[in-house]
């Protein structure tokens, strides 16, 4: 968790390489850009009411208790070309013991975003300076625009409009769910504390180790 730019997508990917586990990005679930429009949004495009909160929250709620189903999950990607939503672009199948998780609004404590702390085992907010975190954003705004009139726009008129987002403190930015998604409802198991494993892989994180 943590706002642009933060690095939470880069950190995301290694954690999961390392653990291993699926990865499930939080962008895929961007409302498209037409019922943006409709919506009156699209300038606000990233802002918390762009998101369909509803079917992450129902992704993450599925996410729980899968494992011994042998079901696979499916859940929407993000293609940055277009900046649009691509449906069922993830597939997430019940060998991965882990599932992580990256997104700006996971501990958000508003517009429904609430539901979704509980349904996590542990989280990490990345905290970065704005003065690293700002260059480190617009060398990405850059690199996907290409033109320095839309990134400007970016700062000046979407990120501009988009109410001010309360980060969780320090004191959230650590979280343990104890709900097991391990067994079934006849034969449930305990499911393994991740925290230490966890702990344990960002520490071989590149990413991490740079902002420590």
């Amino acid at each position: 968790v943590g706002p642009p730019g933060a690095g939470k997508s880069t950190i995301a990917a290694q954690l999961a390489s390392l653990l291993p586990a699926a990865l499930l990005p939080m962008d895929g679930f961007h409302l498209p850009q037409a019922q943006l429009v409709e919506l009156g949004r699209r300038d606000r495009m990233g802002a918390p009411d762009t998101f369909d909160v509803d079917a992450f929250i129902d992704v993450l709620s599925r996410l729980r208790d899968f494992e011994n189903s042998g079901d696979r999950i499916l859940a929407p990607g993000f293609d940055r070309e277009i900046e649009e939503p691509v449906p069922d672009a993830i597939e997430i199948s019940p060998e991965f013991p882990y599932v992580v998780v990256e997104g700006n609004y996971l501990l958000l404590e508003a517009g429904g975003w609430e539901r979704a702390a509980a349904l996590l085992d542990v989280a990490f907010f990345v905290d970065v300076p704005d003065d690293i975190r700002v260059p480190r954003l617009v060398a990405i705004l850059f690199k996907r625009r290409h033109q320095a009139g839309e990134v400007l726009a970016w700062f000046g008129g979407r990120n501009a409009q988009k109410e001010p987002i309360r980060y969780p403190s320090r004191s959230y930015s650590f979280l343990r769910q104890t709900t097991s998604r391990s067994g079934n409802a006849h034969n449930p198991q305990p499911r393994k504390d991740p925290t230490q494993r966890c702990l344990a892989a960002l520490g071989k994180c590149d990413h991490a180790r740079q902002k420590r």
